[in-house]
């Protein structure tokens, strides 16, 4: 069997140059590498392969942390002796519920979209950092993959906002999903996190279709060069607008709204809804024409080029949308 204590410095070595030869091996096979000298910089002047295979090689280093019997100990938590214990959780909600989330905005300016495509330059990744990246974290791709958003319902309650509701295949997991919504945002978003477009005219032969988004605030975020924004879109195709309508209707006569799931509808009680069962109270709606929407719009994954014939009014002199066409 493997000895870790006979691992020498020696045989580390050897195993490190094998891991070179394989990876250098496999990657002509598997990639198509468009910047070579970006590589051989990367590989022979940064040291890239020493520093990651480094770590890859460190068993003595994790046996002198953590002992040399450590996948033992590990075992005999997990087994079925009788010395096995279970810790069970005995809270059903974290333990910072009624605290939600805030992230700390720097008090800069917000962004602007910018003109034309973006230049090379900055597609240029050799000035970029880890701290020039970021990713949205608060839609969770794990959560929502597990079901499919199949449509919306909108909800008007006795004496409260009115509500847009999403229907998902599985109600079960859909609730699940707004659980951690709530958990990050409260029920009360009053830091507008979430963010909810509604993109209306995206067909001129079904004038009745939209589009609905659901995304995290861009602007509420800690801005960086390069961020990896995630949403969640679905395309609704109602014979009528009549729900629509009226839903923006009553959201614009109060400014606010409920968001939630179709699991949520089935505990409400229609004579006197409870406030914490109603789903996430929004002050914010983003509801915008899609020949409103141009090339550097965040909101241009709303516009389907391939599929949607979208209206485009002949009264307005500067469509933002035509540039979004043209690019493509």
């Amino acid at each position: 069997g493997f000895d870790a204590s006979d691992f020498r410095i020696e045989a580390q070595q050897k195993i490190t140059n094998e891991f070179k030869k394989l990876v250098f091996d496999l990657l002509p096979e598997l990639f198509f590498i468009k910047n070579t000298e970006y590589i051989e910089k990367m590989i022979f002047e940064d040291a890239a392969f020493d520093r990651a295979i480094s770590f890859g090689a460190c068993i003595k280093s994790i046996e002198n942390v953590l002992g040399n019997d450590i996948d033992q100990q590990i075992k005999k938590i997990y087994s079925t002796s009788a010395e096995k214990k279970t810790y069970p959780l005995l809270r059903d909600k974290s333990w910072d519920s009624e605290f939600p989330k805030v992230l700390e905005i720097e008090d800069i300016k917000a962004p602007t979209p910018g003109k034309g495509r973006m230049p090379e330059e900055e597609l240029n990744s050799e000035n970029i950092t880890h701290k020039d990246y970021s990713i949205q974290s608060l839609i969770k791709p794990r959560l929502w993959d597990r079901t499919r958003w199949q449509g919306v319902g909108f909800a008007q309650l006795k004496s409260r906002y009115p509500g847009l509701y999403l229907l998902f295949k599985h109600p079960d997991i859909g609730e699940g999903i707004f659980k951690d919504l709530i958990s990050s945002v409260g029920l009360v978003d009053s830091k507008a996190r979430l963010r909810v477009c509604i993109v209306k005219g995206i067909s001129v032969k079904n004038p009745t279709h939209y589009r609905v988004l659901i995304s995290e605030n861009m602007m509420t975020t800690p801005l960086t060069k390069r961020m990896t924004m995630i949403s969640r879109i679905n395309t609704m195709t109602p014979d009528s607008n009549v729900n629509l309508e009226r839903f923006l209707a009553a959201y614009q006569a109060c400014g606010k709204f409920y968001l939630g799931c179709d699991a949520m509808l089935k505990n409400i009680v229609p004579e006197h809804p409870q406030r914490d069962s109603l789903g996430i109270e929004m002050s914010t709606l983003d509801v915008r024409w899609a020949w409103e929407i141009g090339l550097n719009d965040v909101d241009c994954i709303g516009v389907n080029l391939k599929e949607d014939d979208p209206y485009i009014p002949n009264d307005v002199a500067e469509i933002p949308l035509l540039q979004l066409i043209n690019s493509k």
